[in-house]
């Protein structure tokens, strides 16, 4: 018997904590079912106090006083319903900023008056019939469009059931129809809060349900994303890795050979890197590395691309690039290379770098001739001191040049 009650009291605890979850993202959706709801009810009313208020020729005194009595109900009903509709728009049209007491408070005063209204319409139509239709009505469509917590749609329910049996006593002389009456109108009170339960849970998990498919949908497009970077990113620098690079670069051969633009590329080498490894060892090297990698990369146009080959060696593809101005840039960018300052135990490590320049225009573009232009060039400048520029124009084969170290 403890173990139901304990498990009754988890699932209660459990149900409770997913009502508040999404509380407010349901009242904010009450805003939009109560300004639809409101003017269909405005359209209903005004039909009822036309139809009630015509000529309708000899009528009894208690004839009259319904439809009269009617008559100001739906016109009454009808301003009421404009203001609902004109705050709940409002509400809605201010969205997040709009105050969450508010919008909660916007939500309950259209429940509340739709079913005292219904209430008040039962007890009207009791001078000339015992019909409670309008109570049942207003109850099952209230319940399942304005959406409120179960403890409070419970309140709120019982409150409309008391109304409508003081009305019903005010208005019913015949104690036997008077009794029935209110029976029935406690129970559609009670069985509209059970549906209204229910509409509000399913309404609660498919949100909670709809916001878990979001959270994982997001997470795998994170995981995604990092299974792209590892696939096309340099794990040290974030620059591209050799692969992407090599494919980015035949993709701008292919539109500079289409259009006839120019394409240049550099093959930038760090000079002496290996000493910065055995003097202060890798981490002071791989330091040395990102802060080149960001130079490089600050440096050049949004369009152009920068990738690390391997080692200390990088490469930068300029589209739309001719042969002077990526001269020009690789200069700049071998002087910042050369101005750039690593701070590292205590001492600000310093370095140079050479370039090797080839470019092309249009169908003389090739990207593995391009490349190899570079890479010979990038020898001529280590094979002249370091710290230097060379370039070649045009896509022939490279001349044969002298073999120099890479590194060192």
């Amino acid at each position: 018997m403890f173990a139901i009650f304990h498990r009754l009291t988890e699932a209660l605890r459990r149900a409770q904590a997913e009502n508040a979850a999404v509380a407010a993202e349901i009242a904010h959706d009450n805003l939009r079912r109560l300004l639809g709801m409101a003017v269909v009810m405005l359209c209903i009313n005004l039909l009822h106090a036309l139809t009630f208020s015509g000529p309708h020729g000899a009528e009894s005194t208690a004839v009259a006083q319904w439809r009269q009595a009617l008559v100001n109900l739906h016109l009454g009903m009808a301003g009421v319903t404009t203001v609902m509709a004109l705050l709940a728009g409002w509400l809605h049209q201010r969205g997040p900023k709009a105050g969450a007491a508010w919008v909660q408070l916007c939500g309950l005063a259209g429940f509340v008056l739709a079913l005292v209204f219904a209430a008040l319409v039962v007890a009207v139509d009791q001078w000339v019939t015992p019909n409670i239709t309008p109570f049942l009505i207003a109850c099952a469509v209230v319940g399942v469009t304005l959406l409120q917590r179960p403890l409070v749609a419970a309140v709120l329910f019982a409150l409309a059931a008391a109304v409508l049996m003081g009305a019903l006593a005010q208005t019913q002389a015949d104690p036997t129809l008077l009794l029935s009456n209110q029976v029935n109108g406690f129970t559609a009170a009670v069985l509209a809060w059970a549906l209204a339960t229910l509409t509000w849970r399913k309404t609660a998990r498919n949100l909670l349900l709809q916001r878990q498919l979001t959270l994982r949908q997001a997470e795998m497009e994170g995981q995604q994303q990092a299974l792209v970077r590892l696939a096309t990113r340099d794990g040290l620098t974030a620059l591209f890795n050799r692969a992407e690079i090599e494919r980015l670069g035949r993709l701008e051969v292919a539109r500079a050979q289409r259009y006839g633009l120019p394409l240049g590329v550099l093959v930038v080498d760090l000079d002496h890197f290996k000493r910065v490894n055995d003097q202060w060892g890798h981490p002071a090297g791989d330091a040395v590395l990102v802060a080149v990698a960001q130079e490089l990369r600050q440096h050049v146009r949004v369009s152009d691309m920068v990738g690390r080959l391997g080692g200390e060696e990088f490469i930068v593809l300029l589209p739309h690039t001719d042969h002077a101005a990526a001269l020009c840039l690789a200069e700049k960018l071998r002087q910042r290379v050369a101005g750039l300052q690593v701070s590292w135990g205590g001492q600000a490590l310093t370095l140079t770098a050479s370039v090797g320049l080839a470019s092309a225009i249009g169908t003389e573009a090739d990207f593995d001739i391009l490349y190899r232009q570079a890479d010979h060039a990038l020898y001529s400048a280590k094979a002249a001191g370091r710290n230097a520029v060379r370039g070649e124009q045009g896509a022939g084969p490279p001349a044969p040049q002298p073999e120099a170290p890479r590194s060192g």
